[in-house]
């Protein structure tokens, strides 16, 4: 339980200094950028530290330095030291909610999942033992049942501290990125004392980054400040007792009953002068009594501080899997059942637009040695073509998607087929009307179930995966478990949506369809129908997470992917356009990459394959045949089937490389916010700084 003290001497005073700390920012396309100049400090357990500065100034790469996640701009002649008794144990909290926690748990629901990623294996008691004194500690006990959106703002910054003390073995180094920037006046107060009580509680060290104004009460509170300029340069190390005589020493004038002692720093840090390099230099002054006490007191860290890593186990893949469904169900809950309900509709209104028994005509023809089509009556429909006409008709040789003009030989049309009757040899398969609406509406039901999947995945991760690489980060979870959990549990929703819209539309579209085959009697050729669904529904979910993947750092990009690729799965679906009956071999190697199309041709598969058109009486499937799926020895379903799954494959390992990829990453806020800044802002940053080259800030060396 909690103790009230504020005597920093009842508690040990372990130190971890850190020497000429210096922090080189990459990134793309843009020119290496100092954020961190030859800074010198210490953190001690047991301490509350505040880190102010204004905006652009290296606070958040300060703390990410410290806390182990920007090693690799680190300058070589960075020195860490460490207290070799204890082994630290690190948590980071990013400055917004919603990269930290996922919102629709509740304050409970957070601190014990947080407990079960860490200890999967703990006893029951032992887990609510913990969760109720940290509800006791942090004053959230009356919240325990209320969701995270219903709370305030201070309520969820409590939580997320809560969220990282749910252990048995609490982490010793604290760090929160400008916790205060959404809190009142008030707030900040019964945090900042909270913190400190925390801090004391658990002999941890806390550390804070700042970037508005605060009261002076408040800043009495902390132990120890730092304070940052632009460029990097920390200005003051110490306390806020200490600060007025500081700033006396190095010269700096404070207009009485105007300015406080942090005013006056902020004012110095906000634009770089000759003042601020001077000041900067009176604080590293002091680098040779850190170094003393460092190598007293700790070790020099050989290889900087590494974040924890979780092992992936399936006790954990598990409570991920059930935390996601928690998520999805509690938060989406509207979106899914519109989604439902939405396809559900669009079925039945398909059903009822194209006509009855589209699924009778089984499109089978009967070729002759000769090269000619044999007359069976049960075939052809000849009310329109004489007996003469049917004997010398050749062998289809092509076909119009969608409109099943046959030929009699290579030269394709748009005509009608009454049209091409008239001077043209040409025979028609019996019922070709039904079967053009029946590959129609195939083809619908086929875009419609993949086409809105990917489109609702797309948007359907993105806060998910950010709170995954921050737990991973902070040791919570594996990324590869999450990975593993999200692509089983957004599978769920899909799998019932397409056997309920596959169901719809077989039996209400084919009631009365008689295969004359076992498939039909056991109900399989349904089960194949689905299946052929499902796999084009599983591989635009897995695009979806693809795309999700990467909006959650480049959105922009995401929307252009998502675009492009919507019109290339329909546009090389098999039915628009018919790729295959070009001589163009890239042009039809391209037209595999669509998904939709393995689908659409694994339903045709289904419905005029499988031994409809039987080998006994040399039938064969003109359908089928124009689609080039009668090559192999299942009617071309192993085919398409392999192809399918390839492209499955291919988009899950996208989406694990991206997800693993952006651990290393850092994110922008996912919901707008506003934030206060320090004073003296300036929009030109960059000009402010163009004039301090590293020329004169070598002068503090």
């Amino acid at each position: 339980m909690m103790e009230n003290t504020d005597s920093v001497e009842s508690y040990e005073s372990i130190i971890n200094p850190y020497q000429n700390q210096e922090f080189v920012e990459k990134k793309f396309m843009h020119p290496p950028r100092t954020v961190l100049r030859k800074i010198n400090g210490q953190l001690n357990y047991g301490t509350l530290n505040g880190i102010f500065g204004p905006q652009n100034c290296g606070k958040t790469a300060l703390l990410k330095c410290l806390s182990g996640r920007n090693n690799r701009g680190l300058d070589a002649g960075t020195m860490l030291f460490v207290n070799p008794d204890i082994s630290i144990h690190v948590f980071f909290l990013e400055n917004t909610i919603y990269n930290n926690i996922l919102v629709s748990m509740t304050v409970q629901e957070v601190l014990d999942y947080a407990f079960l990623f860490r200890h999967p294996f703990a006893s029951r008691e032992q887990r609510q033992s913990i969760v109720k004194e940290l509800l006791i500690n942090l004053q959230l006990q009356e919240l325990a049942n209320m969701r995270m959106t219903d709370c305030t703002v201070e309520e969820r910054v409590k939580t997320q501290v809560a969220m990282g003390l749910s252990s048995l073995d609490k982490p010793n180094m604290l760090f929160m990125e400008e916790p205060l920037s959404h809190l009142d006046n008030v707030s900040v107060e019964n945090f900042v004392n909270l913190m400190k009580q925390m801090s004391r509680v658990y002999s941890m060290s806390v550390n804070l980054s700042i970037g508005q104004m605060i009261d002076s009460d408040v800043l009495s509170i902390f132990d120890k400040l730092y304070v940052l300029s632009r460029g990097g340069l920390c200005i003051y190390e110490g306390s806020v007792e200490h600060m007025s005589l500081f700033l006396r020493e190095s010269g700096v004038i404070i207009q009485s009953g105007i300015q406080t002692p942090i005013e006056r720093l902020i004012k110095i840090a906000s634009k770089p002068t000759e003042l601020t390099v001077r000041v900067a230099s009176r604080v590293f002054s002091t680098r040779n009594d850190i170094l003393h006490l460092a190598e007293k007191y700790g070790v020099l860290l050989g290889v900087r501080i590494q974040p924890p890593v979780s092992p992936i186990s399936l006790i954990n893949i598990w409570h991920l899997f059930q935390r996601s469904l928690v998520h999805k169900y509690r938060y989406y809950w509207k979106s899914i059942l519109f989604e439902y309900w939405a396809l559900v509709s669009a079925i039945v209104l398909l059903v009822f637009l194209f006509d009855k028994g589209i699924g009778e005509p089984d499109s089978c023809y009967q070729p002759i040695d000769n090269g000619r089509l044999s007359t069976n009556p049960d075939r052809m429909l000849t009310k329109n073509v004489s007996n003469d006409r049917i004997s010398y008709t050749k062998k289809p040789e092509s076909i119009l998607y969608g409109r099943l003009v046959l030929l009699d030989g290579s030269l394709s049309t748009n005509s009608t087929l009454d049209e091409y009757l008239r001077d043209k040899n040409v025979i028609t398969i019996h019922g070709q009307h039904l079967i053009e609406q029946n590959l129609k509406f195939l083809f619908l039901t086929t875009v419609l179930m993949t086409l809105s999947h990917f489109l609702v995945s797309v948007f359907a991760l993105n806060e998910e995966i950010i709170v995954a690489c921050n737990e991973h980060r902070n040791g919570l979870i594996n990324i590869n478990s999450f990975i593993v959990a999200e692509t089983v549990a957004y599978m769920v929703m899909p799998s019932i949506n397409t056997i309920t819209c596959s169901a719809l539309a077989y039996y209400l579209q084919y009631p009365n369809v008689d295969y004359v085959l076992p498939f039909h009697q056991d109900h399989w050729r349904f089960w194949l129908y689905f299946l052929s669904q499902f796999a084009g529904v599983a591989c635009a979910q897995n695009l979806g997470l693809v795309i999700s993947a990467i909006s959650v750092s480049n959105e922009r990009l995401a929307n252009v992917i998502t675009f492009i690729a919507a019109i290339v799965l329909i546009t090389f679906a098999g039915y628009l356009i018919p790729v295959q009956s070009y001589g163009n071999t890239w042009l039809r190697s391209l037209a595999e990459i669509s998904f939709v199309k393995q689908s659409y041709q694994l339903t045709l598969v289904t419905w005029y394959g499988l031994g409809r058109c039987t080998m006994a009486n040399q039938t064969r499937s003109f359908v089928l045949e124009q689609m080039n799926l009668m090559e192999e020895e299942f009617d071309g379903y192993e085919r398409n089937l392999l192809i399918i799954s390839i492209q499955y494959t291919l988009f899950l390992f996208l989406f694990w490389l991206i997800v693993t990829n952006s651990v290393s990453c850092s994110f922008k806020a996912s919901h707008n916010y506003q934030q206060t800044d320090l004073i003296d802002q300036s929009e030109d940053d960059t000009n402010q700084m163009a004039e301090w080259d590293e020329e004169k800030f070598q002068k503090i060396l």
